[in-house]
């Protein structure tokens, strides 16, 4: 899955934020700060609804790609024609 974020520094910390999901990851460096988004997203998105996951349950891959990058007309496209 690929998302978009944007990074921020706010006082000592970064934070990558990602306006799709409403989510955000604060660290000491910018590394940090999407460590903790992809945690979140990961988390979000894996909340089962069944009193146990499925035994084959693989973790979720999440691509996290600068809002910046996200402007260029060839990866802008190719996200779009994936969903």
């Amino acid at each position: 899955m690929r998302f978009f974020y944007r990074m921020a520094m706010e006082g000592p910390d970064w934070i990558a934020e990602c306006e799709e999901l409403e989510s955000f990851g604060r660290g000491a460096t910018p590394g940090a700060a999407l460590d903790q988004l992809r945690d979140v997203i990961a988390e979000r998105l894996d909340r089962p609804f069944a009193v146990a996951p499925p035994e084959d349950a693989r973790p979720i891959e999440i691509d996290l790609v600068p809002l910046d990058e996200a402007y260029r007309a060839s990866l802008l496209d190719e996200y779009e024609l994936s969903h």
